[in-house]
C-alpha cells in the first residue's frame, strides 16, 4: 500500500475534559476521585460510513443521489476532527477528490492511508476505507479479507464480495509520550457465517500490529448490532466479535457506552431517524492494563443532515463521534 505523507508534524492543542462538563448534550464521563491523572493527549475521532458508491452500483444500490456534493460537504464536516475513519468511499475518482480538499488547506492538512486496489477475481473496487489524521503516521499496513458475499447467493445489491472489503492500521504519534494504534474496518453486511470468519482474520491482523502497551483503537462499519448502553450485553455476535479483537493485557471498552455513564446510546444504520436505527459502527478503544494510562470520553451520534441532498442527510448511516481523553494516573488513598 503506497502512502501519502503530505505534511510534517502538526501542533497539536491538549483539550482538558473536566468531569462532569456539559457540552450542548454531550456528556464527559464521570471521574473516580481516588484517581489523579495527568493528561498527556486529548483528540476529537470519528467514524463515518459515506455510502459514496463505484460507478457501476450507482443506480442500483445507492441510497443517496448528489455523491459529488456530499463528497465535498463529507470532506468539510469531517475536516474539523482530529482523527476520522472513512468506510465505503468506492468511487476511486471520489476518493482522490475527497483527499485533494482534505489537504487544500496547507495548514489543516492530514496525513493519510487508503485500501489497496482490487486484485481479486470479479472485484470491481477496493475496500473503499480512508483513515485521516492530524498526527503523523509512523507505521501503516492493509487487509483485505479472503471472502465476502457473492452475486449468485445475495444479489447484486447485497455482494459485499465485488469490492475488496478488509481493513488499515495506522500507528500515530500523538505527542513525544504517547502512541495510539489505529485500526478501520468494513465487514460484510449481508453473510453473517462470512462476517464470522472475517473478524476472525481482524483478530490476527490486529493481533500482528498492535504493540504491547500501546492504546489501540478499532473503528468503522461492522454492520454488527450493538447493545445501547453498558447494562445490556448484546447479542451473541456482538460479544463474539469484542471478545475476538480484545488483544492479551488490554481491557476493551465500547466508546460510545461506556462514556455514556449509563445514558442510551444511539444507532447510526439510519441517519434520517432520531434513534439512529441499529448501532453498527463503532469506535473501540483497547487500553493496556500493564501500565498506568487511563481515559475519559464524551461520545454522540452526528447525522449529517443536509437538505440541499434530496434524500435529506449526507448518508444513510450517521457517524460515531468522541472526544477521548488520556491520563498517566496514579490512586490516592
Amino acid at each position: 500500500m503506497k502512502r501519502f505523507k503530505l505534511v510534517g508534524s502538526v501542533v497539536f492543542a491538549l483539550a482538558i475534559a473536566f468531569a462532569g462538563l456539559r457540552f450542548g448534550n454531550l456528556r464527559i464521563e464521570k471521574a473516580n476521585p481516588k484517581i489523579k491523572g495527568v493528561c498527556l493527549a486529548a483528540f476529537e475521532v470519528v467514524a463515518y460510513n459515506s455510502h459514496l458508491l463505484p460507478p457501476i452500483a450507482n443506480s442500483i444500490a445507492s441510497k443517496r443521489s448528489s455523491a459529488d456534493y456530499r463528497c465535498t460537504k463529507i470532506t468539510d464536516q469531517l475536516s474539523k476532527f482530529d482523527i476520522f475513519g472513512v468506510s465505503e468511499v468506492f468511487d476511486e475518482k471520489l476518493a482522490a477528490k475527497m483527499i485533494d480538499e482534505m489537504n487544500a488547506d496547507p495548514e489543516r492538512a492530514f496525513s493519510f492511508i487508503r485500501s489497496p486496489p482490487p486484485t481479486g477475481v470479479f472485484q470491481f473496487a477496493g475496500g473503499g476505507l480512508l483513515l485521516f489524521s492530524r498526527f503523523p503516521i509512523l507505521a501503516e499496513n492493509s487487509l483485505v479479507f479472503s471472502d465476502g458475499s457473492r452475486f449468485l447467493s445475495s444479489g447484486f445489491k447485497a455482494a459485499d464480495g465485488l469490492a475488496a472489503k478488509g481493513a488499515l492500521h495506522a500507528r500515530l504519534k500523538i505527542n513525544a509520550t504517547l502512541e495510539l494504534d489505529s485500526f478501520l474496518v468494513h465487514l460484510e453486511s449481508f453473510s453473517t457465517p462470512i462476517r464470522n470468519r472475517q473478524v476472525k482474520e481482524l483478530a490476527a491482523f490486529v493481533k500482528s500490529h498492535h504493540r504491547v502497551g500501546v492504546p489501540y483503537l478499532l473503528m468503522g462499519d461492522f454492520n454488527i448490532i450493538g447493545p445501547l448502553n453498558s447494562d445490556q450485553l448484546g447479542k451473541r455476535e456482538y460479544r463474539d466479535m469484542v471478545a475476538n479483537v480484545t488483544m492479551k493485557d488490554f481491557k476493551m471498552m465500547d466508546v460510545a457506552i461506556n462514556a455514556s455513564d449509563g445514558r442510551l446510546a444511539k444507532g447510526t444504520s439510519d441517519a434520517l431517524v432520531d434513534s439512529g436505527g441499529d448501532r453498527i459502527d463503532y469506535l473501540l478503544l483497547g487500553i493496556p492494563t500493564s501500565n498506568s494510562i487511563d481515559w475519559s470520553a464524551s461520545s454522540n451520534t452526528i447525522r449529517f443532515l443536509d437538505s440541499a441532498v434530496q434524500e435529506g442527510s449526507l448518508s444513510d448511516h450517521a457517524a460515531v463521534w468522541a472526544r477521548i481523553r488520556f491520563s498517566e494516573t496514579h490512586r490516592v488513598d
